[in-house]
């Protein structure tokens, strides 16, 4: 077996790096971005809802940020060491907590 030398090596990388810079099709064709168009009244609603979840405690906010990501109540009280129906309860109460703090900023959606 013919062992390359620690030269040889970092020739092949420096050209592998190169022919990655060259090639701009690395990324898997699955992730293709949509283009959207400029939503001002989206941005207002996101900027609107992060300013809300700011006034929230720790687990307030990774319960909405768990949920977000799309995890049931049975994986978020399992990260957080509630039980699933305290997820529950906690999740349905921290909505209610950000539509109270979005209302009382004069905002409705």
């Amino acid at each position: 077996m013919d062992v390359p030398c620690r030269y040889q090596y970092s020739d092949y990388l420096s050209e592998k790096e190169k022919n990655r810079a060259n090639n701009h099709t690395d990324a898997p064709h699955h992730f293709e971005v949509q283009q959207e168009d400029y939503n001002p009244t989206k941005d207002r609603q996101l900027e609107i809802f992060y300013n809300a979840v700011q006034e929230l405690n720790a687990l307030e906010k990774a319960v909405i940020f768990y949920f977000m990501e799309g995890m049931s109540h049975k994986e978020i009280g399992s990260n957080l060491g509630l039980s699933e129906g305290n997820a529950r309860v906690k999740l349905n109460r921290t909505k209610e907590k950000i539509q109270q703090i979005i209302k009382k900023s004069g905002y409705e959606f």
